[in-house]
């Protein structure tokens, strides 16, 4: 049976992206913070911070124009690290534009 591993968040960047560059193949990390937001209590609500890592093109994207503050959505899967720490591999990633009124 095959298993489906495959994340879709959406989020703000809440640490600069820090990318390196090994054998000839970019890697970024960086994270997001995702808010829960429950509208029949409101005291409820939480955030949660999620590690995000990418590689190739993808990483020198999110380099490049990526900041804290940016919101974003991702597609990816959910790996672990070096350190055994759930990561979230980014596979695709989309910048939320913010539509300004009037303009």
């Amino acid at each position: 049976m095959t298993m489906l591993n495959s994340i879709l968040l959406e989020g703000i960047v809440s640490s600069d992206p820090v990318s390196t560059l090994r054998k000839d193949i970019y890697r970024c990390s960086f994270n997001i913070k995702t808010e829960y937001i429950n509208k029949s209590n409101l005291s409820q609500n939480k955030s949660y911070t999620f590690p995000i890592e990418c590689y190739g093109e993808l990483a020198e994207m999110c380099s490049d124009y990526f900041k804290v503050g940016t919101t974003i959505r991702i597609v990816g899967r959910l790996s672990r690290d070096r350190n055994d720490m759930l990561i979230v591999l980014g596979e695709h990633i989309e910048i939320k534009q913010k539509i300004m009124k009037g303009v």
